[in-house]
């Protein structure tokens, strides 16, 4: 941060959760942040911070378990600190839905594999969390295996785990991403106070899909 305040920059873009985290002590120079997937985690949360946010809304999450595989009933294991936020915004979106969410909270690894098998027979889906302390090389073969055993499917918030065992996943774009960034930075370089600039979401997602584990589970999905 010292390093920040001695360059004396109009506006600092931090890239990612690290890059935020160094500069959460920066009060004075305006902060856009993107690539992050829990802001408020970082102790970034001055009236000079806003960004794009990583995760896609929860509702887009809930809407697609839905309307592809009639899912009423979502199993979400979290750790409070960690997406503590983001569950809220999920139980608001799951109520508007008529959808149930199942929540096990998990401070860490072992607790979430723990968790995990008390869901079984209680979800008709998994919804796998940008969580660091439930998302482990070990925890997700642990999804993988609840979902191949259970024949409950796995909706996760990167591609990569698709090759893992879940069936869908919804990204963003670092090239999109980047671009609304860079209309948020120009907005306050033009004058506008950061704190009126508020965090958003992404403008644009993307579906991917793992076809054969949605075969696997009877369901036609399209990218």
């Amino acid at each position: 941060a010292r390093t920040v305040r001695e360059a004396r920059p109009r506006l600092v873009l931090a890239i990612g959760r690290d890059a935020l985290a160094k500069v959460r002590d920066i009060r004075e120079i305006p902060v856009v942040y993107l690539m992050v997937a829990t802001p408020e985690t970082t102790g970034a949360t001055g009236r000079n911070v806003t960004g794009v946010e990583m995760n896609v809304p929860a509702e887009r999450y809930l809407s697609f378990l839905d309307n592809g595989f009639r899912a009423k009933r979502v199993g979400v294991i979290y750790n409070p600190s960690r997406t503590g936020a983001l569950v809220q915004e999920a139980r608001q979106a799951a109520e508007r839905l008529g959808i149930t969410l199942v929540i096990r909270k998990a401070d860490d690894p072992r607790e979430a594999v723990r968790e995990l098998s008390s869901l079984k027979g209680e979800v008709d889906a998994l919804w796998l969390l940008p969580d660091p302390t439930v998302v482990t090389r070990d925890t997700v073969e642990a999804f993988a295996l609840f979902s191949q055993q259970n024949r409950v499917p796995v909706v996760a918030f990167a591609a990569k785990y698709l090759q893992q065992g879940a069936v869908a996943a919804f990204e963003v774009d670092p090239a999109d991403m980047g671009r609304q960034a860079g209309r948020m930075a120009r907005r306050i370089l033009n004058g506008t106070p950061p704190e009126s600039v508020r965090p958003e979401q992404p403008d644009r997602m993307h579906l991917k899909v793992n076809q054969s584990v949605a075969q696997h589970l009877g369901v036609t999905l399209k990218e």
